[in-house]
């Protein structure tokens, strides 16, 4: 069963989560997110990234998982050290040090403002979103080199990217990198 998030892109959802679950099994680790922003006439609306070209203070990053697990969204600081952003329900922000603890198929936002300069640009190039399905002590060991993580699918629909790890191996949570502005 497919939720959308924003009315109006349900086919696009279900065609992309019909393509990537053609080849991939009950028990694989996914994720789908997406940059929404608010439109002048009050609505939510997804866009790609570069398609953002005012402030990104004022856009923010939907992730939803497909299983129950940890969810992190970790920016770089520099020199190895990593630091999570805080999502925009205050009902989970005293939650990111171990993670956030998500069900299937919830959606949890997270302001970009946390990440732009004075002038509305971001201070960093990229995010990583990692999904486990158990909580993480040493995050390090999955931040560094991509070496040795699992294969991974990756689907783009309008405004949204579908990203599954279709041969789950146990204890290494799926890793994606997020591209916010081209380096």
């Amino acid at each position: 069963e497919v939720k959308p998030s924003v009315k109006g892109k349900r086919s696009a959802e279900v065609i992309g989560q019909a393509s990537v679950s053609e080849s991939v099994s009950q028990s694989s680790m996914g994720i789908r997110y997406s940059f929404v922003q608010h439109t002048k006439e009050g609505k939510d609306e997804e866009v790609e990234s570069r398609q953002i070209t005012g402030n990104w203070s004022e856009i923010r990053l939907a992730v939803e998982t497909n299983v129950s697990g940890y969810l992190y969204v970790l920016f770089p600081l520099g020199n190895g050290k990593w630091q999570n952003l805080v999502p925009t329900d205050p009902g989970q922000t005293r939650k990111t040090e171990g993670g956030i603890k998500v069900q299937s198929f919830q959606r949890v936002e997270f302001s970009l403002g946390q990440l732009t300069s004075s002038l509305g640009k971001p201070v960093v190039n990229t995010l990583t979103v990692l999904l486990s399905s158990n909580p993480q002590d040493d995050l390090g060991q999955w931040l560094g080199s991509k070496d040795d993580m699992p294969e991974q699918l990756i689907e783009r629909t309008d405004g949204a990217v579908f990203v599954v790890q279709p041969t789950p191996v146990k204890e290494k949570p799926l890793r994606v990198k997020i591209q916010l502005v081209e380096e």
